[in-house]
């Protein structure tokens, strides 16, 4: 495989992991939302609630996704940093997890902060 086709698809991950995880935010953030009650006066004021507490993870990982889709350099670079930071933020809480209960799934921070290395 060419350089540009391992560029191309380590891209593409990287934007389908931005929407997997913008997905899942928006779906527990609604969900969780309405889990805990609606306790505004008004619709809107529930709603607003609901986007700042949250959907603007969401809105984050959407934005990355757009930003890379369109300038690529620094999208890699923004999701790059982002994985630095989740990596660093969670580090501890992730070894114990790992630790702790085995599954297929616990290498993929590693897959998304190596595909966002690869895209940039």
């Amino acid at each position: 495989m060419n350089r540009h086709r391992i560029r191309l698809i380590c891209g593409w991950l990287a934007v389908m992991l931005s929407t997997a995880i913008a997905c899942f935010w928006a779906f527990w953030g609604i969900i969780e939302n309405f889990h805990e009650g609606w306790y505004g006066q008004s619709v809107l004021q529930n709603l607003g609630i609901m986007f700042v507490q949250y959907l603007s993870p969401m809105i984050v990982f959407v934005m990355l996704g757009l930003i890379g889709v369109r300038w690529h350099l620094v999208g890699g670079a923004l999701h790059s940093a982002l994985a630095l930071a989740a990596v660093c933020f969670f580090g501890s809480f992730l070894e114990r997890c790992i630790s702790s209960v085995s599954s297929p799934c616990e290498n993929e921070p590693l897959k998304y902060f190596s595909a966002c290395l690869c895209w940039s």
